[in-house]
């Protein structure tokens, strides 16, 4: 602390294991170089999928996908393997995450943050599917939203399926006149 009392800390993090010289080097370089954030156009489906969190069939055919997440700090690619699929209707986004299984059936989550493109911040909804059943929808400020939002979870071999329906309504979205959302998605596997 200085003679202000103000401390010279501009960020702090705490990690759970030594990190390796490149992601130290990785975050240093992480303030000066921002990542655009990525596009993904999302198809209209006929057929809502089943969420119960199985994929099956042709349900999620010919929806948009994404192929690997990026692991913030760092700015990295996730060295596991993960997949989304992503959908609306009229009344619903649909996503599906598909994972290598988490450490155990009770750990991990998917985590989403959603909010209408151009929307101001306390309009966004966070909502959190914890593999064990729990599920949470709060408001940017951290209330209780009471989203219907529904949640399934699944495995399948060595993967883990998550399929999730967010009704349009709970995170402010008229599909007939938003053609914008702003959505990041987490996956923890503890």
């Amino acid at each position: 602390k200085n003679k202000n009392n103000q401390t010279a800390f501009d960020e702090l993090m705490i990690f759970g294991r030594p990190l390796s010289p490149a992601e130290i080097m990785a975050l240093y370089r992480r303030g000066g170089r921002q990542l655009p954030p990525p596009t993904v156009r999302i198809h209209e489906t006929t057929a809502a999928p089943t969420i119960d969190g199985q994929r099956t069939g042709q349900e999620w055919m010919g929806c948009a996908g994404v192929t690997g997440l990026l692991d913030w700090p760092f700015g990295n690619v996730v060295k596991r393997d993960v997949n989304a699929l992503l959908s609306y209707d009229e009344q619903n986004l649909y996503v599906l995450v598909e994972s290598e299984r988490s450490a155990s059936p009770e750990t991990g989550s998917v985590e989403l943050w959603i909010a209408a493109a151009g929307a101001s911040p306390e309009s966004s909804r966070y909502f959190i599917a914890g593999a064990d059943g729990t599920r949470t929808a709060v408001t940017a400020t951290g209330e209780q939203s009471g989203a219907k939002w529904l949640a399934a979870f699944g495995t399948a071999g060595d993967r883990e399926v998550v399929e999730i329906a967010i009704p349009l309504t709970t995170v402010n979205v008229d599909s007939s006149t938003v053609r914008q959302i702003r959505l990041n998605l987490i996956k923890r596997w503890s």
